[in-house]
């Protein structure tokens, strides 16, 4: 992370050695954004993959080991959170790639912060979702 990045979007700071470092940096840290997917959906998707990109991590073999350190991440991670006192919104995925209601509703604290109209959040969201849809097929 460095100064003047407001938003940074990165799968690998969930994990526990990347979390606690950019936690501890507290007040550069306004709040954290965390999309939470059905485990065995989320473990399912890293399997087909296999060990490429995206897919297994060293040392995991299959559904069962995958779903575990799914698990272990998703505690740890809101742990830590939660003992930095660090403001959280959760975004169940896919719903909030699905339904622009729900995504705006948790979101709005956001768009009010960059003065996004609800108007304008609806046209982005409906356009992304459209092509996430698209690449899930």
């Amino acid at each position: 992370l460095a100064y003047g990045i407001e938003i940074v979007k990165s799968p690998q700071l969930a994990h526990a050695a990347e979390a606690g470092l950019w936690l501890a940096w507290g007040n550069m840290i306004e709040h954290v954004i965390l999309p939470v997917r059905d485990l065995t959906a989320a473990s399912l998707s890293r399997v087909a993959r296999g060990h490429s990109n995206g897919g297994l991590p060293k040392g995991v073999k299959d559904l069962a080991g995958m779903e575990r350190v799914n698990e272990q991440l998703l505690a740890r991670l809101v742990v830590l959170i939660a003992q930095y006192d660090m403001p959280m919104t959760l975004l169940a995925y896919p719903q909030h790639v699905r339904d622009v209601r729900y995504a705006h509703g948790k979101l709005r604290w956001l768009c009010e912060k960059y003065n996004v109209s609800e108007a304008q959040f609806y046209k982005a969201h409906n356009l992304t979702s459209r092509l996430h849809q698209r690449a899930m097929l």
